[in-house]
């Protein structure tokens, strides 16, 4: 399994958080996620290190500011890739 379809999960993430508090603040927020490598418009560029944990850093950055929220929304943005490739390792709480 590529590292893309986490790149893509995270970016999915990024996404339906630009369209919640903003694309500014959903992209600062990402950027703060130490491995993760993230362009102008939230698209999740590389990653290095485990992607369940990037995936788990990413979404604790966002429930800082949502809390529970952050957490259906990342459900909801990855729910197509993850029923698409179930074999992909994601924290439990996302499942």
């Amino acid at each position: 399994m590529g590292i893309a379809k986490y790149e893509d999960l995270m970016t999915s993430i990024i996404g339906i958080q630009s369209r919640i508090i903003g694309k500014g603040i959903a992209v600062r927020l990402a950027e703060g996620v130490k491995g993760l490598n993230i362009s102008y418009d939230g698209t999740v560029m590389s990653c290095t290190g485990d992607p369940a944990e990037l995936i788990e850093k990413l979404v604790e950055r966002y429930e800082k500011i949502e809390r529970g929220v952050a957490i259906t929304l990342a459900k909801k943005a990855i729910e197509p890739i993850i029923k698409e490739n179930p074999e992909l390792k994601i924290p439990d709480r996302l499942r």
